[in-house]
């Protein structure tokens, strides 16, 4: 009996532990959603790369410097589909970035999973 009352507290333990980690995960997703609604860049993609010594995480450079930008947490495909040499462009509490390329604007809607 006290081998199966281990298991069951085992498993209780196991999926509180899941549970609360579906939540903050919820929780950075959202956040990093939010800052990144905030920022505004515009500019040429001077450098398209994954950090490696970041898990992995892509980013694009853009020209005038706006620092590097992170699309870890994106779903949109957008860091798929950007290119060296594209212009970009996000406004203010927006959720889209437009691709400009060859004069034709592509939008992508940024998706963080968060909803």
């Amino acid at each position: 009996m006290k081998k199966y009352l281990g298991y069951l507290v085992f498993i209780v333990l196991f999926i509180i532990g899941a549970f609360y980690s579906q939540l903050r995960m919820k929780y950075n997703q959202s956040a990093a959603f939010d800052t990144f609604k905030t920022r505004t860049f515009v500019g040429k993609v001077i450098d398209k790369s994954r950090e490696t010594s970041n898990h992995n995480y892509p980013y694009i450079r853009i020209q005038p410097d706006f620092g590097i930008l992170y699309f870890e947490l994106d779903l949109s495909n957008f860091f798929d589909s950007v290119q060296v040499g594209d212009d970009v462009l996000k406004l203010p509490n927006s959720d889209t970035v437009w691709i400009i390329r060859e004069g034709v604007r592509i939008p992508y809607i940024v998706d963080f999973g968060c909803q």
